[in-house]
């Protein structure tokens, strides 16, 4: 899988600011209708960017068969904006590329090769980036738990447009290069952003190294979690006295490859998502602006933690193997 992940050391006057927005896929329960018409629904956000756009639009998506970002796409392209499309090669006859295909627009695959195209970001006029666990589909929007940030900085679109250029000449894996113009940014707050794209840098070893520094906590929500270095790292934070705790998607989490079995042999706090855990989440947050102002409050394919000042947002699955 190609993969990235952002990590953001806040300053101790972090707080909401106009460089980024966040934002949560509006869903509820077997009920896909009522999100779809949620004015605050996810991917009215992300299609407003794209009619902003004025010059370029740059888009590594995993899959893409929402109609409503697809028609933004199209007519953001009516209006002059020069857009290209990665995607992976498995949903690459959807009709929603085969519209911006029809149209005009310029659409390239990962080549079907073995591992994923796993990117979902989108890089605006080489200013502003979008990126998270959203996938560009109607599941992703109104079904799933998902979240995005929107962030603006011309070094931070930089780094996403060097990444782009590599998968738009078939740089795919572990082989493309690992050189980014700006791997560290200070925004004008203090916030640090660190930039790291998988598999082609040890993203891994870096995350187990931010777990190791972890004085008091790590939270973390995770879909699939099966990568035992970063398990057992956690495990030997828990032992020595550093509170663990974690919400794991319940599909594949009680297979023997899960870190799930594990954690909750050594007693740490994790649990399965429910609807009711998802609620209390959103409370929870909404009364601790130091931690929930970049925690996404929902167990996602993108997972965050909390590991002293710094805030990791990994857009990516915690697995073992990648290609």
């Amino acid at each position: 899988m190609i993969r990235l992940f952002i990590i953001l050391t806040l300053s101790s006057s972090f707080s909401y600011a106009q460089w980024y927005q966040i934002h949560f896929s509006q869903v509820y329960k077997h009920q896909p209708l009522q999100a779809a018409n949620n004015p605050q629904r996810i991917d009215t956000f992300l299609t407003k960017q794209i009619l902003q756009t004025k010059h370029s639009l740059d888009a590594a998506l995993q899959e893409l068969d929402s109609d409503s970002i697809t028609q933004a796409l199209i007519q953001a392209h009516n209006q002059g904006v020069l857009i290209r499309v990665v995607t992976e090669t498995d949903y690459a006859h959807e009709d929603s590329i085969l519209q911006l295909q029809k149209a005009g627009i310029s659409v390239r695959t990962d080549n079907d090769r073995s591992g994923l195209m796993h990117n979902k970001f989108l890089i605006f006029d080489h200013k502003t980036v979008w990126t998270g666990s959203l996938n560009t589909t109607d599941n992703g929007c109104y079904k799933n738990n998902n979240n995005a940030i929107a962030i603006v900085s011309e070094k931070l679109a930089a780094n996403f447009s060097t990444e782009f250029d590599e998968l738009w000449n078939g740089q795919f894996g572990k082989t493309s290069p690992k050189s980014i113009p700006h791997p560290i940014i200070t925004m004008q707050d203090g916030t640090i952003i660190t930039t790291l794209f998988a598999p082609e840098m040890d993203v891994a070893s870096v995350l187990m190294q931010q777990i190791t520094e972890a004085e008091t906590s790590v939270v973390f929500m995770a879909f699939s979690f099966t990568h035992d270095g970063i398990g057992n790292t956690m495990v030997a934070r828990y032992q020595d006295g550093v509170g663990v705790s974690g919400i794991f998607e319940k599909r594949g989490s009680s297979t023997k490859y899960s870190e799930f079995g594990k954690m909750k042999q050594h007693g740490i706090n994790v649990m399965f998502y429910t609807i009711k855990l998802l609620l209390l989440m959103k409370i929870l947050s909404s009364l601790d602006h130091s931690t929930s102002v970049i925690m996404p409050p929902k167990p996602t394919m993108r997972t965050c933690w909390l590991l002293k000042a710094t805030v990791i947002l990994l857009p990516l699955t915690l697995v073992s193997t990648v290609s």
